[in-house]
């Protein structure tokens, strides 16, 4: 047969899933059984180093990187490999072994796809514990992908351990560091670039790993949601979360995304469905946090009380003038003008007849009367009314959340976030409330304000 092994879909590939990486041990029973077939994997590989190869060379270590990726491979091949076989899918699996696939950056799929898999998946089945039916073409070019099933020795350590699904945990498969480009007028989000790691992308996923790896193993529940007939809103398992950045720079964004608290829970249905260590939960938020971080890039203290209680803006909605402010920092000069909409609900007695000449002024009188009060009110930042610094002011609040979840994990405390507020057991927001402003007011040189958002 002719060695192939491409991604894409093959013939027969819908009897046989593709590999996704993406389970994990979870039980201690689970990871004491991997462990011990990685020290035979091992074991194997030094004997294997023993010996010559034809042209006389002995086998060379792997790099401590490689060995690292070899290793994500091995784990995430048996893992997946005794899932099927405990949900009974004795076809087996697909598995790419094409080096132009795996090679290939592609920071969506598990980091388990990657060049060192066909010798994980040869060093399984050397000793034993999966079977490979290795992908060819066809005489009538079909392409067959290669197909991992469960080896005669992995079954009896399944059987030994006693091993069963809930000793593994399925992980949302990707990267936790995600950079998009700038998005285009037709799109709703930019294309994801394929950037190379640098120290501080290792860094910043070292970071997003350690707070994943705590949110794996907390305790948290779903209550039935109210209104929803008894049923639950969302995946309590969804739990991974991603930094995601935007305008194809590191500078720009990077909050985080992902967790079923984000996604699937409305802000109430947060409060009175979550429990963390069964108890009940209130949610933290750090108040008018965007206005407080432009204060603190220019170095300078904002003034007391709601800074979104901008005067001449009386008769406004508070969460208009809110809405208008942000999104000023999200424009240039050259697109300042989309925002007159918003404009013209901050003054709703500036009126016209319809007529596009008069609306058109309208439009331009209550954009420039807005800018001009909020500029006058909160006249250290004028300079950023408008402008695009709202990426850069997300890089910054980010950066809090992670120090902020980093900072309440170590001190035992579970916390889930959604963008600039935290969701946590009502019993320790105290402490919580402390870090929140020691860690927001060392990256952005002004105090926060911290209040319940469920009070």
């Amino acid at each position: 047969m002719k060695n192939m092994g491409t991604s894409a879909d093959t013939a027969g590939s819908g009897a046989h899933p593709p590999f996704s990486g993406s389970w994990q041990p979870e039980s201690n029973a689970a990871r004491v059984a991997l462990a011990q077939i990685t020290a035979d994997v091992e074991a194997h590989e030094e004997r294997q180093r023993s010996e010559p190869l034809p042209n006389g060379n002995k086998r060379r270590r792997r790099s401590k990187s490689a060995q690292g990726r070899f290793e994500t491979a091995l784990r995430a091949v048996l893992s997946e490999v005794i899932v099927a076989f405990l949900s009974e899918i004795e076809k087996g699996f697909r598995c790419p072994r094409s080096k132009s696939v795996l090679e290939k950056i592609d920071r969506s799929r598990s980091p388990a796809i990657n060049p060192l898999l066909p010798q994980a998946l040869d060093a399984l089945e050397a000793l034993g514990c999966i079977e490979q039916d290795i992908g060819h073409i066809t005489l009538s070019g079909e392409r067959h992908q290669t197909v991992v099933r469960p080896g005669r020795r992995l079954i009896e350590l399944i059987e030994a351990c006693d091993l069963t699904l809930d000793d593994f945990l399925r992980e949302e498969p990707g990267d936790e560091i995600f950079l998009r480009a700038m998005k285009t007028p037709d799109e709703t989000r930019g294309a994801t670039i394929q950037y190379a790691d640098d120290g501080e992308t290792r860094r910043m996923r070292a970071e997003m790993r350690e707070v994943n790896e705590h949110l794996r193993h907390a305790d948290i529940a779903l209550l039935p949601t109210p209104g929803r007939n008894g049923q639950f809103a969302a995946n309590v398992d969804k739990r991974k979360l991603r930094r995601i950045f935007s305008g194809g720079s590191f500078a720009n964004g990077g909050r985080l995304y992902g967790g079923f608290w984000q996604q699937d829970l409305k802000s109430e249905e947060r409060i009175a469905c979550i429990q963390i260590d069964s108890q009940t939960v209130v949610e933290l938020d750090f108040a008018q946090c965007a206005v407080r971080i432009l204060y603190g890039m220019v170095k300078s203290i904002p003034p007391q009380g709601d800074l979104y209680a901008v005067p001449g803006l009386a008769q406004a909605h508070r969460d208009d003038v809110k809405t208008m402010m942000s999104a000023l920092t999200f424009v240039g000069d050259a697109r300042v003008h989309e925002l007159a909409p918003l404009a013209r609900k901050l003054f709703p007695y500036i009126n016209a007849p319809i007529d596009s000449d008069r609306e058109g002024m309208a439009d331009a009188a209550a954009l420039r009367k807005a800018i001009d009060h909020l500029k006058r009110h909160h006249e250290p930042i004028a300079g950023f009314l408008p402008s695009e610094v709202g990426y850069q002011v997300q890089r910054i609040d980010s950066d809090v959340m992670v120090e902020t979840l980093l900072t309440l994990n170590a001190n035992g405390i579970t916390a889930l976030p959604v963008h600039d507020s935290l969701v946590m057991r009502h019993d320790r927001a105290n402490e919580a409330r402390a870090v929140m402003e020691r860690v927001f007011e060392s990256h952005t040189g002004v105090p926060a304000v911290v209040r319940s958002k469920s009070s």
